[in-house]
């Protein structure tokens, strides 16, 4: 382990503080988040007068003696934003907001933040080891949800972690607190929650998968931009593949395939084939999904799961519909000014962050106008907040990490938002209006957290990427698999 160093981006531009929020809104925010039942369109609440702003918090008597707090979290990774302690204020509002975050919360309870980092496969293994070993490393662990090696299911069936439900000092009601990062993890008959989400890692907010659109190009084609159908509710993927079809030329180029950096031709979205999983899951559909109990059960049979991954094997199928990219990022593939759209996680805008394309975000379609809301699935590798069973001081771990998780939700998440992103990855207030609706729809594939689904969801999206056909083959051959891994979970959790 290694104790992080922090180089913070220098941003350019300053822009109004839009202060946008994770689920369910809420406390000191003048802008609430759409009611949950009507987060697909408008808000039936959107003529009421807003709510009077919350108390403010209210800290535990608690004084640590000037001890050292530790955080275990991963080293920087694909673009991401992954620090949480920075060694120094540098100027850049985004590193100073979490500078006076973790200041105050030194102060309040008479502790001094540290961070330590490894690399993102070896966290959930360093974290078995000191379980096993009854060390105490570390206070609390940003563990990623899902690696190469281990993913936080494992973790669970394993017993190495704590029910948070069992942390009185865990705040989890609270808006500082994800809810349908939540509810996603709520398992078994006793709906123990042994991970969950909130703002203090930057990481987890760049998450979840999203569509990028070229604004320009959609001015050039005469087409209106989607952010109405957004906000009716009507962003899906038949109107995706009206402006698709219209975007889709080959210029001067004799064809669309394969992909040529040098080439003229426009494609109608730009993503990597497993992405395409992502946006499979953005239809609302699901390999494992939970009766009224949150027991885990076999969803893939459903006809609906299987008609929603034939249309968007339809839809994918013409020439010039999409391309990967090949030997190009297909995020590059989209800045060159390639592609209309671009299916990528939310912290792309990094990427694009010195383009002279003016793009906005909007969320992932729906299957159709019956689909009662957006779904956007987080990337697997998003970091979570875990208390493994070994940490001697729960109430030290929860008081601390509460705090800091209600800081982040009330003072560093509207700047990354506001400022961070705003401005200059965004150009557009319409996006930034976005960004909550994502926000309020972001999921954990419960199936893939516990490894129950990962086959099965590579053979889904390879098939849609060669235009379908053989989905209930494909369901035929996992599913009684699926079940019994199903049931090897429940029973290692109720022994």
């Amino acid at each position: 382990m290694k104790i992080k160093k922090i180089t913070s981006i220098l941003l350019i531009f300053i822009f109004s503080l839009f202060p946008l929020l994770s689920s369910c809104g809420g406390a000191e925010n003048e802008n609430p988040a759409p009611d949950a039942d009507v987060a697909g369109g408008q808000s039936e609440n959107a003529d009421e007068p807003a709510k009077p702003e919350a108390e403010e918090y209210e800290y535990p008597d608690a004084d640590y003696g000037g001890a050292k707090f530790i955080i275990l979290n991963n080293e920087p990774i694909w673009d991401f934003t992954t620090f949480i302690v920075p060694e120094a204020q540098t100027g850049d509002a985004l590193n100073d907001a979490m500078w006076a975050r973790n200041g105050t919360v030194n102060e309040k309870f008479n502790v001094a933040l540290e961070e330590r980092t490894i690399d993102i496969n070896a966290v959930t293994q360093t974290l078995r080891r000191v379980v096993q070993a009854d060390t105490q490393d570390f206070d609390a662990v940003f563990c990623p949800g899902s690696t190469e090696s281990l993913t936080v299911g494992t973790l669970v069936s394993e017993g190495l972690l704590q029910n948070l439900n069992n942390i009185p000092e865990l705040r989890l009601t609270s808006p500082w607190w994800s809810q349908k990062i939540l509810e996603d993890a709520k398992i078994g008959s006793n709906s123990a929650v042994y991970f969950a989400s909130n703002e203090i890692s930057i990481h987890a907010l760049q998450c979840p998968w999203v569509i990028y659109f070229n604004e320009d190009m959609f001015v050039d084609l005469g087409l209106e931009r989607p952010y109405q159908s957004v906000r009716d509710g009507k962003w899906t993927l038949d109107q995706m593949e009206a402006y698709m079809k219209a975007a889709a030329t080959l210029n001067s180029d004799e064809s669309y395939s394969p992909y040529k950096n040098s080439g003229t031709c426009i494609y109608g979205l730009s993503t990597a084939i497993p992405a395409l999983g992502e946006m499979f899951r953005g239809l609302d559909v699901a390999y494992v999904g939970k009766d009224s109990g949150n027991m885990p059960i076999f969803t893939a049979g459903d006809p609906r799961f299987m008609d929603a991954a034939q249309k968007l094997a339809d839809i994918l199928a013409p020439p010039g519909m999409y391309t990967n990219g090949g030997s190009t990022h297909y995020e590059r593939v989209f800045i060159n000014g390639r592609a209309l759209f671009c299916y990528a996680e939310f912290k792309a805008g990094t990427v694009y962050r010195d383009s002279e394309t003016t793009f906005g975000i909007i969320p992932s379609p729906k299957l159709d106008e019956n689909q009662p809301n957006y779904v956007h699935n987080m990337t697997q590798q998003a970091p979570v907040f875990i208390i493994p069973i070994s940490t001697p001081d729960t109430a030290k771990t929860a008081n601390v990490i509460d705090a800091l998780s209600y800081l982040s939700h009330k003072d560093v998440t509207p700047v990354f938002f506001g400022v961070h992103m705003s401005q200059k990855e965004l150009r557009n207030e319409e996006s930034v209006e976005m960004l909550q609706l994502i926000r309020d729809t972001s999921i954990f594939d419960i199936g893939r957290i516990y490894s129950w689904s990962n086959t099965i969801n590579q053979d889904t999206y390879n098939s849609i990427s060669k235009g379908g056909g053989n989905f209930a083959s494909i369901i035929e051959r996992h599913e009684e698999k699926i079940k019994g891994a199903i049931e090897k979970t429940i029973e290692d959790l109720e022994n």
